[in-house]
């Protein structure tokens, strides 16, 4: 399931945005390594509850707002 820059998160002054929702953790390896690789600020919500409730809160990618344009292109590069 994908969403582009849907939601925003404020966090002490720096906003984070949602870039990608996902229920795959291969998709979730693979995007730790890709925005890792390309030293692109992110964190991943809601990660662990892919195992506990996994269709009522999905993993989102929250990626620094500076960098959204740059990490969906990546991902896209890589099909995700």
């Amino acid at each position: 399931m994908r969403q582009n820059a849907v939601r925003r998160k404020i966090m002490d002054n720096i906003e984070y945005v949602e870039i990608l929702k996902t229920n795959s953790m291969t998709d979730l390896s693979m995007i730790n390594m890709i925005l890792s690789d390309a030293k692109i600020e992110y964190y991943i919500e809601n990660e662990t509850t892919l195992f506990i409730l996994p269709p009522m809160a999905l993993p989102r990618v929250m990626v620094l707002k500076e960098q959204s344009d740059e990490a969906i292109m990546l991902l896209k590069t890589y099909d995700l």
